[in-house]
């Protein structure tokens, strides 16, 4: 073969592997898209291990809990999903040995949670929520029996008592006081991610006690998407600190500060939520979910991490 036939070929094979390579970078390249919405069928059902654990000042518990997600009916309408818990238990010994930690933790064992939800997998109402608001009659008064054998001030126990009163009054308070965690079941469901574009909106975080919402932007990128459609999603949330701060010094003026107290500034607060969810795109059902808060003030850190895995 003359040299000029010698460039030739290493050319031609040059200019295969180039094209080869755009291709296959292309290919990777092009445009994934993940349809979230839930296929659920009346009957089915998942069941879950709900991982939760709470950091504060070198202290950390975790608690674990079973949790069964049933179908119980599918109409054009929507769904009504039963949602029980097994008995919650702390792996801390000594905390599981607390006669509180152990009655708080089997109160809402075996009792069903209605949900009614939407086609597009938001929960519209807890539709026996008068069976879940004289649960929760029964926790405060656990809560205040235990502040008075401890000799907490009456005015102060009579203050715990009116917040968590409040927070569990109605049907919207009990929906987001059940949807603590529930709720990050439902969170990406609704929508179709684009690989090549995030998906981001504003929302409100309800708080603790009944104490109102923050306004929060939000923000989904699909990450994956495999052969089995198994979807994963990365998750950023964050409180405005605007909506954070008014909330926090309202606060502090129900809890019963003193004048001199609510004029000191409180210390600047932020709240960010992060979490991996991997959900099958066939049924709509997460797979596994990972959700950390981390609520930062001063030189005060708390981290609250909760995790569902199904079984």
């Amino acid at each position: 073969m003359t040299s000029r036939a010698h460039i030739f070929a290493a050319t031609a094979r040059a200019l295969t592997i180039i094209c080869l390579w755009a291709i296959a970078t292309t290919s990777m390249a092009q445009e994934v898209v993940a349809d979230l919405r839930p296929r659920w069928n009346a009957g089915a059902q998942v069941n879950y291990l709900l991982t939760k654990t709470s950091a504060k000042r070198g202290v950390t518990v975790t608690s674990r809990t079973n949790v069964q997600i049933r179908v119980n009916e599918a109409t054009e309408e929507g769904y009504l999903l039963l949602a029980t818990f097994g008995e919650t238990r702390v792996d801390d010994p000594q905390l599981q040995s607390d006669r509180l930690v152990r009655e708080l933790g089997s109160i809402f064992q075996g009792v069903d949670i209605e949900l009614v939800v939407d086609r597009n997998g938001a929960v519209q109402r807890v539709r026996n929520w008068e069976v879940v608001k004289a649960i929760f009659s029964k926790v405060i008064q656990l809560l205040s029996d235990r502040l008075r054998q401890e000799g907490a001030p009456p005015a102060l126990t009579a203050r715990v008592e009116a917040q968590l009163t409040q927070a569990f009054s109605s049907e919207a308070a009990i929906r987001s006081s059940v949807m603590r965690e529930l709720h990050l079941l439902f969170v990406p469901l609704g929508h179709s991610y684009s690989s090549t574009a995030p998906f981001e909106y504003l929302t409100e975080l309800p708080l603790l006690m009944g104490n109102g919402t923050v306004q929060a932007k939000g923000m989904f990128e699909l990450t994956a998407l495999d052969a089995n459609g198994l979807a994963t999603l990365r998750w950023t949330r964050t409180a405005a600190p605007q909506s954070l701060a008014k909330v926090t010094a309202e606060t502090i003026a129900q809890m019963g500060a003193s004048e001199a107290d609510r004029a000191v500034a409180p210390t600047p607060m932020t709240l960010t939520d992060t979490g991996e969810f991997v959900v099958d795109t066939h049924s709509g059902w997460p797979v596994t979910l990972t959700h950390t808060r981390k609520v930062e003030s001063g030189p005060s850190t708390k981290t609250d991490t909760t995790s569902f895995q199904a079984q």
